[in-house]
């Protein structure tokens, strides 16, 4: 857009993504929910005994902006699509009656997932990852960039934790930590709507 006329500027990325095509409201259904993988320590040494946790992601998604086809981080969308940043409001921590610390480096291409009307799943562009510590400690925030069908309209969101998991300790190494069984995902109902 030429910021002095506010109109248009013709160039082959306006021509090939037509521009914003309608201004959109975002709405998700629930507004927020929670995600608890339960997990274990899975210590080389038998005869130190095994800790167990809950992993919790608590998440309430909501939308940066509508559909757009330009934005500083991923540039020009591909022809005939569009952007679509959701922020997460993500908060994360470990219940663990043992008092034991893990921490997971999330895998956000595999962790979240947009299915559009048509049942296509499409993966975020970016992130493509993110430690629960710096969500935990404010250092990271979780908003997710994906590249979608220019005409979406609805679709859902699904949230399903998977990253490589750890236990720390002060005076021990590094324990890997499996994951004791896999929920459901979290399934947000994403509503689009022209603003009148």
């Amino acid at each position: 857009v030429d910021v002095r006329t506010a109109q248009p500027a013709l160039d082959e990325g306006w021509e090939r993504n037509a521009g914003f095509r309608k201004d959109l409201l975002m709405s998700f259904e629930p507004t927020a929910g929670t995600y608890r993988l339960p997990a274990q320590t899975v210590p080389s040494d038998p005869e130190v005994p095994i800790q167990r946790a809950s992993f919790r992601l608590d998440v309430a998604p909501t939308s940066s902006y509508g559909l757009v086809p330009w934005n500083p981080q991923g540039g020009w969308a591909e022809a005939g699509r569009q952007w679509m940043r959701i922020q997460m409001n993500a908060e994360v921590s470990f219940e663990s009656d043992d008092n034991v610390a893990m921490e997971m480096d999330l895998d956000v291409r595999r962790s979240f997932t947009f299915v559009d009307a048509s049942g296509t799943s499409h993966a975020p562009q970016l992130p493509l990852t993110m430690t629960s510590e710096a969500i935990r400690r404010g250092q990271g925030v979780l908003d997710i960039l994906w590249q979608v069908p220019a005409d979406t309209m609805g679709g859902r969101i699904l949230v399903h934790p998977e990253g490589r998991l750890q236990a720390h300790y002060s005076d021990a190494p590094t324990v890997p930590v499996t994951v004791s069984s896999t929920p459901a995902p979290l399934s947000f109902a994403l509503i689009l709507t022209e603003k009148s």
